[in-house]
């Protein structure tokens, strides 16, 4: 059997991108909002500015664009990304105090890579790639007021184009503009084509006409298109009519009120509320009885198109005509000279100031010239130059024109993911060539034609040059410049597609024309990369046709079992087209691995793009596994970890027990293979003397032995070892009897006399109980020894008390002790040194869980707040607040009356 190993090969991005996701950076189709400093624009690169920086001659660092004013979060994956070509080495950041860790470069995985600054650098090459850098941000910290920074290094020159940031881990990212900004979902619009309406009255404010006075027709626009399913209602004041929900037209049948409105709303489920409001007057006679007068004005549009590209569309050169209009009594309305015309922007960052486009008397007609970052222009007709009675307004919105823009920017030419080459040798003359092949389009369609190119050593005769054209299907349009020379760089070309000739159909797709050129040197060819065609008048980032992946597409269209293997080195994507062309994604398996040490990256997935739901709940897919086994199903409900399966949000499951939790993540029910244990393991409250463990120890630490100094210290002689709970107290009672006889001392003045030991050599020393807990110093207590008789041949001295040690951790008490002097005297006999510990946990089931039900292997037990209850083979205990009841067979039936543990 064969095996193809299969690589996906894009000079720009390292695998397919599943969608595109929020760019996190304004302003990165023309830099608008930016630091650029002393970079110079330099031209575009598919469809976005290009800044130019030439650092070869210094040995400084050079910054070449930065944004300052990011808020990123914590613990968060970024994806930065960015065009760029040149030569030297460009280094980028995201800076400051940013980075925990950069795990992704530019197409594998950065290692040791924990600058805070999210520092990488690349060196760059004559063609155009685009970078990538994945980070994680710091888990803590403040992070607002951060920047993206691109640095050309000492002896690099470099071009850039096309810069974002987006959240989570993205190795092959496509650019996209930011929220907001024109790419993104076109706004909803409600416009009206008339906004003021004078109405022309008698003497007495009474319409001179009868019937519809006035109308104006309401349109909701999406983009520059229009949008159904709104529901719309109008509001009279000072005025009466009628609105037609399913045409919009508003007409306005009686005018009471010398101003009047009528607002219009638009509502649809899912949507913010529309409003637009139309304004009317009274128009009245002159004194002398003349006829009423109405002036208004009309815009050459109702509304201005603005294209993806900051483009406004139906206005010539920015500029939009208005015409005054006069309209004396019952007769036709006149363009006049008379009353001041004026106009003014509506939006953020442009002049708002009013300018007067025609004062009284001089035209009839005048220009505006529009910002393209408007929203709206507002024509105004005043009765004089100074601006004072308004006789008309009207609004004209900018509206965004998508012109059928799919933001998936799907590629209707096939086969595109493999590079396309003529070598010289081929060409000579005047010749057609085969490019790609394309999807049925229909003719007169507007498409964009876009690629890499790269024509070397050829030679071009008088008049001669190279095109890419459709095939005559597509009546051989050309979708290129001509090229005349040799050189590399991008083609971009908005056509529309001539009428199809069916006749042609079998040779559908793209050529290359050639025009008296030939090529004879051995390296001479035309390589064409990254093409593509796609609907509308804009350019997206390339990828390949959603439905032919060539790779294993002919092997797909074959059916059946395929004998020969494919290896796929780095992703598949399964879906389906839908009814308006777009390809959906709905499963696959992806090979690409991001970071060997911690491979999250999902390998399987289905129900969706290639979206983790940990990430991402919204958008994740249904199911998915990843390569480090992990995994997920019904839409992240059942989650299979490293050693645990969770379902929903109460339930754990290990290879051990299953349990229930609450909202507090605390196990409520668990049914487990373990043992429930023993009732000591469930004790802690000490202020709820339920049941009491009480284990003695008694050690004879010494016996009557001759030969001993007195008070001679002792090495520590264990006592025992206690398993205890925080708050188990400790008594350990010491009882001793020493019977001390004179010696003959000598020297130092002392006579030897019975007299000697009452002479001023007491006796001082004392039991000490040494006290030992993991992780706690350890503590040391006393008892002293105190005389009890004395003779003049001996003393008697006794140490006799408790000492109270209460535990402050759960584990092991280790307890010893020893006879610590406090001088030396005379020789000693020592009856007995006893010491008894007794061991009190009191307290309520539960130490374990502080709130559960466990059905385990040998028993039940049940705690809660006030009651608790063990069941086991060999014992029963329950208790309510401080009241309990025992049975086992060692110890019979107790009781606990809430003051300690009798029999019953």
């Amino acid at each position: 059997m064969s095996i193809y190993t299969i690589e996906y090969t894009d000079p720009v991005c390292a695998a397919p991108e599943p969608g595109y996701t929020d760019n996190l950076l304004p302003g990165t189709r023309d830099w608008k909002g930016w630091d650029t400093g002393t970079s110079a624009r330099d031209g575009e690169y598919r469809g976005l500015s290009v800044l130019h920086r030439d650092n070869r001659q210094s040995a400084a660092l050079a910054n070449i664009a930065s944004y300052t004013g990011m808020t990123l979060e914590p613990g968060t994956a970024y994806t930065m990304s960015f065009y760029a070509c040149g030569s030297g080495k460009l280094s980028s950041y995201v800076h400051p105090d940013v980075s925990a860790r950069v795990y992704w470069q530019d197409g594998a995985p950065a290692e040791g890579n924990t600058r805070p600054d999210a520092w990488t650098e690349r060196t760059l090459t004559a063609e155009w790639r685009r970078y990538t850098v994945v980070f994680l941000t710091k888990a803590s910290g403040t992070m607002d007021g951060k920047a993206f920074l691109l640095r050309a290094e000492p002896g690099c020159e470099a071009r850039v184009a096309g810069a974002k940031l987006e959240e989570g881990e993205n190795p092959s990212p496509q650019w996209s503009p930011a929220p907001g900004e024109l790419a993104a979902e076109p706004a909803y619009v409600l416009d009206l084509d008339t906004e003021t309406a004078p109405v022309a009255c008698d003497a007495f404010g009474n319409p001179v006409s009868t019937g519809v006075l006035a109308t104006s027709a309401a349109t909701v626009y999406r983009g520059a298109a229009t949008d159904t399913g709104w529901t719309l209602a109008a509001a009279f004041t000072g005025c009466g009519g009628t609105l037609d929900t399913s045409t919009g037209l508003v007409q306005v049948t009686s005018v009471t009120a010398d101003r009047a409105t009528v607002a219009v709303t638009a509502t649809k489920a899912g949507h913010d509320t529309l409003t637009a409001v139309m304004s009317l007057f009274k128009v009245r006679p002159g004194a002398d009885g003349a006829a009423a007068v109405i002036y208004t004005i009309e815009p050459a549009v109702s509304n201005i198109t603005k294209s993806v590209n900051g483009e406004l569309t139906n206005i010539p050169m920015n500029m939009l005509g208005c015409r005054k209009y006069k309209t004396v009594g019952g007769a036709s309305r006149q363009e006049t000279f008379e009353k001041c015309l004026a106009y003014r922007h509506e939006g953020q960052g442009v002049d708002t100031t009013e300018k007067v486009l025609s004062a009284s008397g001089t035209a009839a007609t005048a220009m505006a010239t529009v910002d393209p970052r408007a929203e709206a222009v507002v024509f105004t007709l005043y009765d004089g130059d100074d601006r004072g009675v308004v006789l008309y307004r009207e609004r004209v919105p900018v509206i965004a024109d998508f012109g059928g823009l799919a933001l998936s920017g799907d590629n209707l030419a096939l086969d595109t993911a493999t590079a396309w080459q003529l070598g010289g040798g081929k060409l000579k003359g005047t010749n057609p060539h085969a490019l790609y092949g394309t999807e049925d389009i229909a003719g007169g369609t507007t498409v964009t034609v876009s690629f890499d190119y790269d024509i070397t050593g050829l030679t071009f005769g008088t008049g001669g040059y190279i095109v890419v054209c459709g095939s005559p299907y597509f009546r051989s349009v050309e979708m290129s410049r001509r090229f005349a020379a040799n050189g590399s760089g991008h083609s971009k070309a908005t056509v529309t597609l001539g009428s199809t000739v069916a006749s042609q159909k079998k040779e559908i797709g793209t050529r290359i024309k050639t025009v008296s050129v030939t090529g004879a040197a051995s390296d001479a060819h035309v390589r064409i990369t990254n093409f593509k065609v796609e609907k509308g008048p804009y350019e997206t980032p390339w990828r390949p046709n959603a439905r032919d992946y060539s790779y294993i597409a002919e092997a797909l269209r074959q059916g059946g079992s395929m004998e020969a293997g494919i290896v796929l080195t780095r992703l598949l994507q399964l879906g389906y087209t839908d009814a308006s062309g777009t390809f959906r994604t709905t499963a696959g398996m992806n090979g690409l691995v991001r970071d060997a040490a911690n491979p999250g990256d999902l390998a399987l997935w289905m129900g969706g793009g290639m979206v983790d739901a940990a990430k991402d709940p919204v958008n994740g897919a249904a199911s998915a596994w990843r390569h480090d086994g992990t995994g997920y199903a019904a839409h992240n409900t059942v989650r299979f970890k490293e050693r645990t399966v969770e379902l929903g949000e109460g339930m754990v499951l290990d290879d051990r027990e299953l349990a229930l939790l609450d909202e507090d993540d605390r196990r409520k029910l668990v049914i487990s293979r373990e043992s429930v244990g023993v009732p000591s393991e469930y004790l802690t409250n000490a202020s709820e003397a339920v049941y009491a463990q009480v284990p003695t120890g008694n050690a004879e630490t010494y016996t009557d032995e001759d030969g001993w100094y007195f008070g001679m210290e002792t090495d520590e002689t264990p006592v025992g070892s206690y398993a205890v709970t925080p708050g188990s107290r400790m008594t350990a009672r010491v009882s001793s009897l020493r019977r001390f006889v004179h010696g003959h001392w000598e020297g130092d003045g002392v006579a030897d006399s019975d007299e000697a030991w009452t002479e001023g050599r007491p006796f001082e020393s004392d039991v000490e109980l040494i006290f030992r807990e993991h992780g706690v110093a350890e503590d040391r207590r006393s008892v002293p020894f105190v005389p009890t008789s004395a003779s003049g041949m001996y003393a008697e001295y006794e140490a006799r008390g408790q000492v109270v040690y209460e535990a402050r951790t759960a584990g092991t008490l280790a307890v010893s002790v020893r006879i610590r002097p406090t001088m030396l005297t005379a020789v000693l006999s020592q009856e007995k040194l006893s010491v008894g510990a007794s061991i009190t946990i009191d307290g309520s089931l539960g130490r374990k869980y502080s709130s559960l039900t466990k059905i385990g292997s040998d028993g039940v037990v049940s705690v809660w707040p006030n009651s608790a209850m063990l069941i086991t083979d060999e014992s029963f205990i329950a208790r309510v607040g401080n009241y309990g009841i025992r049975i086992d067979p060692e110890n019979g039936i107790r009781i606990n009356r809430g003051n300690g543990w009798v029999d019953l």
